[in-house]
């Protein structure tokens, strides 16, 4: 699996509208420090720019991942017309993925979020509901069969273990609700060590290695951020 070291706003930015002027500085910065792959958020990024930044980022042997984010509205645990909405992002943003990532046939692409939100926060800590799981379990069989045909593609789910933004929060629930989706093939795990610090219930260097085989991504960054 890839691991990410969180540096300020060198691996990842969420309000920057990329640009090849904007990316460059970052993608320099990540060349000298010697990392070897760089998130970016394209919401919003043209196409042409995505393509450029994707050549820039290759020459330099670094590998782009894309991040997929989710806000209500648009929320696979709402509403159908929510749902849609959400799978249609995901859709979208694995389009941009393999435009960043480029060539089909040989570039690995990879895109990591925190999908599984839910559209409404908890009261007992952000433990999902029962009925999140059985509409987070339809939308990944959703995921599944929309995006099954891309070539070279990994999904990570990022398991989000913090009260106010409640989802699937533990590594094992997200791979077990995978593994029902028949979706293993294409989904696995983005670990991020922030999160499994605040949910998990074994020690985290346990826990990743429990779920290695799985894990498509680490996170490793600052706890008191």
């Amino acid at each position: 699996f890839i691991i990410t070291l969180a540096i300020g706003d060198t691996a990842f930015s969420h309000a920057a509208l990329f640009t090849p002027e904007t990316a460059l500085p970052m993608i320099e910065r990540a060349e000298a420090i010697g990392l070897k792959n760089l998130q970016f958020l394209l919401d919003g990024t043209p196409d042409d720019h995505i393509i450029s930044i994707g050549k820039m980022c290759r020459v330099r042997d670094i590998l782009p991942i894309t991040v997929c984010v989710m806000f209500p509205p648009v929320c696979p645990t709402g509403d159908d017309k929510a749902a849609d909405a959400a799978l249609g992002h995901v859709v979208e943003t694995a389009r941009r993925a393999r435009l960043l990532a480029g060539d089909e046939d040989k570039n690995e692409c990879i895109m990591t979020g925190p999908i599984l939100r839910r559209l409404t926060h908890s009261l007992k800590g952000g433990l999902p509901l029962p009925e999140d799981r059985l509409k987070q379990l339809k939308f990944v069989k959703a995921v599944r069969q929309k995006l099954g045909g891309l070539k070279k593609f990994k999904l990570g789910i990022e398991p989000v273990n913090r009260t106010e933004a409640p989802s699937m929060n533990k590594i094992g629930e997200v791979v077990e609700l995978v593994k029902e989706a028949g979706a293993a093939d294409l989904i696995g795990i983005l670990a991020d060590g922030f999160h499994a610090l605040m949910g998990e219930d074994d020690p985290v260097v346990e826990v990743f290695e429990k779920y290695r085989v799985h894990i498509v991504q680490v996170h490793l960054s600052e706890v008191k951020r």
